[in-house]
């Protein structure tokens, strides 16, 4: 009895020496082009960003930030995303400078969250207490480099009153979790 043996085609394209640069295939196929520019979507389509969480008697400073003509209607945490080969705390030293003008004593690590927006971008937050909380008291936006420009409106807010973004932000103990030894971790992925 004969048998049959089944016969494996491999297509093998060259692999250029940057993989994530599309005009060094040199003549390649459009396929393999193609392929080259999905790995490069997907590898920087994560954005880390870092925020404060500044805590007070029950609320937390946030802003409101300016969108086109008008403002968000939700409050979230100042902070921001990372610059390219940058530290979470140096990024949120500058983002928090940027904002508020004031320069933050960066304290514990508290929430880490996770998740991804409707349009396919994938979201890495992680936010740290601040202790210097006096020093939120009144901020001059007019002195800072990016404060007039992305924020509308800041202050303490009751985030279980208040719309506050990210949501667990609305229903965690922040002042237990300051105390706590462990970082909790939100994924939404």
């Amino acid at each position: 009895m004969l048998r049959q043996q089944k016969r494996v085609y491999t297509t093998y394209i060259t692999i250029p020496r940057d993989p994530l640069c599309a005009e060094c295939l040199d003549g390649q196929t459009a396929d393999a082009s193609k392929e080259l520019n999905n790995l490069k979507e997907a590898l920087m389509d994560r954005r880390i960003t870092t925020r404060g969480i500044i805590y007070k008697n029950g609320k937390i400073f946030a802003q409101k930030l300016k969108r086109g003509e008008g403002t968000t209607d939700y409050w979230c945490t100042p902070g921001g995303g990372l610059d390219p080969h940058e530290s979470l705390q140096a990024g949120l030293v500058r983002e928090m400078i940027e904002e508020t003008g004031v320069s933050p004593e960066i304290g514990k690590l508290l929430y880490i969250q996770q998740y991804r927006e409707e349009s396919g971008r994938e979201y890495l937050e992680f936010f740290y207490h601040i202790a210097n909380v006096e020093d939120y008291e009144t901020i001059d936006l007019a002195s800072t480099t990016h404060g007039e420009i992305e924020v509308a409106e800041y202050g303490f807010v009751d985030p279980s009153k208040t719309v506050v973004l990210p949501k667990f932000l609305q229903s965690v103990n922040i002042a237990k979790d300051i105390e706590s030894a462990q970082v909790q971790e939100f994924n939404y992925l």
